[in-house]
């Protein structure tokens, strides 16, 4: 989880640098979780609640975007 919050923290400290999308409701990171068929990991879920899914310079980070599933893209994780 450390290197979760140092992550999130550098982020914050650096929004020039990245486009996230979030943070979504909880009820869709368990429909994510759902569809998938899996529950996310501590820190990937809490980085995914407080961020959704975007980039940060040139490194995309796959999360959730919103519910639909079946026709998402990158940077949509489900």
């Amino acid at each position: 989880m450390k290197e979760c919050n140092e992550a999130i923290a550098l982020i914050q400290k650096n929004p020039d640098v990245g486009t996230f999308v979030g943070p979504p409701e909880e009820r869709l990171i368990e429909l994510a979780e759902k569809a998938l068929g899996q529950v996310f990991p501590p820190s990937y879920r809490r980085f995914t609640l407080e961020l959704g899914a975007g980039n940060f310079g040139a490194v995309e980070i796959y999360g959730v975007i919103d519910d639909d599933f079946e026709n998402s893209s990158i940077p949509d994780g489900v």
